[in-house]
């Protein structure tokens, strides 16, 4: 005969309230990082100049900006509106903590995209694999 802990519990029970409570919360700690706090990276493109930056253009693809861009990785929590709206002009991470300016290189294209530089907008990485 099993040998009660608490009298109507044994061990297996006793261990499940146990795991089930641990879940429950790591799942309200990550709901409320996500939620409330905010406490993650968002990737927004904003317009590049090429005269000055190293910027991504995307193809004809409708699903790519058509004018030069930069990408910005920000947290959430700190990004201004004009992020999540898409209408900040030459954002700027200068003084921002938690933000990255991504200009166009080779490790940073992904397909579709080319990266133009410099005032006559010479076309140094093409990645649309044709």
């Amino acid at each position: 005969m099993k040998k009660n802990l608490i009298k109507g519990f044994d061990k297996t029970h006793l261990v499940f309230i146990v795991v089930l409570l641990a879940l429950s919360i790591v799942g309200i700690n990550r709901y409320r990082n996500y939620i409330f706090d905010r406490n993650f990276f968002i990737a927004v493109n904003v317009p590049c100049d090429v005269d000055i930056e190293s910027c991504f253009d995307g193809s004809s693809d409708s699903s790519f900006d058509d004018h030069p861009y930069k990408k910005i990785l920000i947290k959430a929590n700190q990004a201004p509106t004009c992020l999540q709206e898409h209408s900040c002009e030459f954002f700027s991470c200068v003084g921002l903590n938690n933000c990255e300016e991504v200009q166009c290189s080779e490790r940073d294209i992904v397909e579709e995209e080319f990266c133009y530089a410099g005032r006559d907008n010479q076309l140094y990485f093409d990645n649309t694999n044709e």
